[in-house]
């Protein structure tokens, strides 16, 4: 049972989106961490905390959130990818490099072409050289 209005709940988490992007972070965590309260067992203020922490470049707070947010939510391949970059960020490499390569290497859900395409384009950085190997498709792997 929700406690709001999906509607509602939309517009509220574009509030807090908003804020972020106009660099109100602190706020924005804040707002995040209210509707975490609200709803405990959904991934959407985790993904709001994490993407408010990339804003001021603290990822490896970013990945915990995004962490949660994929514990909650496998399925979001943007969440997987937000990892990746946190990762990437941090200096873990070959971590970086594993969650890129499992993204490519599984088939995309409709929609998340962008997302396929961008971990491919990171995965050919320059820090990641050392730990590109070839991918096989899932789908191939059988």
């Amino acid at each position: 049972m929700n406690m709001i209005s999906d509607n509602a709940l939309n517009a509220l988490i574009r509030v807090g989106h908003l804020a972020t992007q106009a660099g109100l972070v602190a706020q924005s965590i804040r707002f995040f961490e209210h509707l975490r309260d609200a709803y405990p067992l959904k991934a959407f203020p985790y993904v709001g905390i994490g993407l408010a922490c990339i804003k001021t470049g603290r990822y490896a707070q970013a990945y915990e959130a995004f962490e949660q947010a994929r514990t909650l939510d496998g399925s979001n391949g943007d969440i997987r990818l937000w990892c990746g970059i946190c990762h990437l960020h941090c200096g873990r490499f070959a971590k970086s490099a594993q969650i890129f390569r499992e993204i490519i290497a599984t088939p995309p859900a409709t929609g998340l072409d962008g997302f396929l395409e961008l971990a491919k384009l990171l995965l050919d950085s320059p820090q990641l050289s050392p730990f590109r190997r070839p991918i096989v498709p899932q789908h191939i792997r059988g």
